[in-house]
Parts: structure tokens; sequence; C-alpha cells
């Protein structure tokens, strides 16, 4: 999404009334990605973007629009193969 002179907030709370006027029956899910680093003062370096688009959503009262945060943590990587999950024991539902 292109918008001038770096605006974010507008541009994309404008994009999701667009999306709401075309879809009227759906609801619209805005996944808003948070990085999480190790040390708190690494944060300072990030914008706030994720913090100001989630209040700006959250001040407007519309139950079709719902917010995800979704944590994004900085320099966790998976550490070998990822274990396969545990089958479930008999009788037990899946």
């Amino acid at each position: 999404m292109r918008t001038p002179y770096r605006e974010f907030t507008t541009p994309l709370l404008e994009y999701i009334e667009k999306i709401k006027s075309q879809h009227p029956t759906r609801l619209t899910a805005v996944i808003i990605s948070d990085i999480v680093e190790k040390r708190w003062w690494y944060a300072l370096l990030h914008s706030r973007r994720a913090s100001h688009l989630r209040s700006a959503l959250r001040t407007r009262p519309d139950a079709r629009v719902i917010v995800i945060d979704l944590p994004w943590f900085i320099g966790d990587q998976p550490q070998g193969p990822i274990p396969p999950r545990p089958k479930p024991h008999a009788g037990a539902p899946e």
C-alpha cells in the first residue's frame, strides 16, 4: 500500500472502511504484528506504528472489525527440527 509522506494509520483505516463497504456481511480481521525484543531498550529503536494502529482501531466502536495481536520475537529461531505432535490417546476426541 503506497501512501504519501509515510502516512500509515489514516490510509489503512480508509482501506479497512473500503473493505467493509465491499463486504457488508463479513467480519474484517486486522492482524497487528508487534516486535518483542529481548531487552526493553531495543524497543526504542523501532517505530510505534503497531501501537498507533491498535489504538486507532480500538477507539472506533465497530463490532465488524477484529483486532488480532501477534507478537513477533526478534532473534528467536527454532533450535533443530520441530518435534511431531503427540498422538491422542485411544478414545480421546480429536
